[in-house]
């Protein structure tokens, strides 16, 4: 399906008195300078409208690295009820990344913690178990990696994800909903293939056999379908979101064929929406669209190259 030409909306406008509070947040990482990110949301109402009621971008966080690149802020991802979040991020002792918790209202996020705390390893792609329990994380080093680690909400270890499948080094791992299957990517020769398995990690099937998938593949809320960004090669000006069929793995639509540098998408809490990173003008940027590759919108999402986008629920505001 030809995709429908791009919109950009730059309203400032608040969603109107019917539609307030907006019932869900597009947030994002923001990417400033080598050393300073920001995390940003945007209030979204209206999701059956296009375009949907947007607000204009708002910082919820700022994050320094006090050593150098990586990113300070890698992912982030919202607990089901929206009301507090997950951040890999650079640490604050030495030149690494850890799993932090937070609580977050409409305005600000607040009460960070470090729940991991781990010296000289990279933790990253961090995700929630769909029961909100815990949360599911790679964890690298230079001596071994990647392991899929699941932590409690207090850092406890509750286990890996995987590990008969180690020998494929799987990286962004995601859960369905329904708890029953896991998505995620592995390096085969030059290329990086997107896979679907059972939550024990068997019947392993991959849904691509070449090229490379950009960034973590998302659930539909319903958990029948996953969406995902497929790029000929890594350094290809090309991109597709393709969303495909878990009911039926041969089947797939491309969304849209029109995705240059497609990256991370992520599929909003009532199935109205994805958003995903896409390059424009030498930077990055995000775009959402229907499921069926209509509306196609582009996001003002304020100064610098937006990457990661998530949604959350926003939680209830006396």
């Amino acid at each position: 399906m030809p995709p429908s030409s791009p919109v950009t909306t730059t309203s400032t406008e608040t969603p109107s008195a019917t539609a307030s509070p907006a019932p869900l947040q597009l947030t994002y990482t923001v990417f400033l300078s080598d050393d300073w990110d920001e995390l940003r949301a945007i209030n979204v109402g209206c999701p059956h409208r296009a375009p949907p009621c947007m607000g204009a971008p708002r910082t919820l966080f700022q994050r320094q690295n006090p050593f150098a690149p990586p990113s300070a802020i890698a992912e982030h991802a919202w607990s089901p009820d929206g009301r507090q979040v997950a951040i890999a991020m650079a640490s604050y002792t030495d030149d690494s990344t850890d799993i932090f918790l937070a609580d977050a209202s409409l305005e600000r996020i607040e009460n960070l913690r470090n729940l991991t705390d781990t010296p000289v390893v990279w933790e990253s792609d961090v995700s929630w178990t769909p029961d909100a329990t815990g949360l599911v994380f790679t964890r690298a080093s230079f001596t071994f990696g990647p392991l899929t680690l699941v932590i409690g909400l207090d850092g406890s270890p509750l286990g890996r994800l995987l590990p008969s499948a180690e020998e494929l080094s799987p990286s962004y791992v995601r859960l369905s909903p329904d708890m029953t299957r896991l998505a995620f990517l592995a390096p085969a020769a030059l290329d990086l293939l997107l896979y679907v398995a059972d939550f024990d990690g068997t019947s392993t099937v991959p849904l691509t056999e070449t090229g490379f998938v950009g960034g973590a593949p998302s659930f539909s809320p319903d958990g029948h379908l996953l969406a995902y960004c497929w790029l000929p090669e890594a350094t290809s000006h090309t991109g597709q979101l393709v969303v495909a069929s878990l009911d039926s793995p041969t089947s797939r639509i491309v969304v849209t064929m029109d995705a240059e540098g497609c990256s991370g998408p992520s599929w909003s809490p009532d199935g109205e929406w994805i958003a995903f990173a896409v390059s424009r003008d030498h930077s990055y940027g995000l775009d959402i669209i229907r499921p069926d590759g209509t509306d196609r919108l582009s996001v003002d999402t304020g100064q610098g190259s937006a990457g990661y986008p998530n949604w959350r629920h926003i939680p209830y505001q006396p």
